[in-house]
């Protein structure tokens, strides 16, 4: 998935876009002088929420990345494990 095309061009420059704005602004919360801090409060919940599920879909596929990396290399040969000796 991370090399594709879409993932590259589309959707990960979108996401990181999206979560570089995640303060709610002011000025979207018509009634924000006359005491509506709930609508507000919403807002920058909503956004956080979303911030942190951005993180989380980015950590997944760099994750997933670094994952299929190091199966190739141990497959090639490259990584040797050591066998776990427990009990000896």
């Amino acid at each position: 998935m991370s090399h594709q095309p879409v993932w590259l061009e589309h959707l990960k420059p979108w996401l990181l876009e999206r979560a570089k704005y995640s303060r709610v602004d002011p000025k979207e919360v018509a009634n924000l002088g006359s005491g509506d801090k709930d609508e507000y409060l919403w807002r920058s919940l909503q956004r956080d929420i979303f911030v942190g599920v951005v993180e989380e879909i980015m950590a997944y596929v760099d994750n997933a990345i670094n994952t299929v990396e190091y199966l190739r290399k141990k497959k090639k040969g490259e990584i040797v494990e050591k066998d776990f000796q427990i009990g000896k």
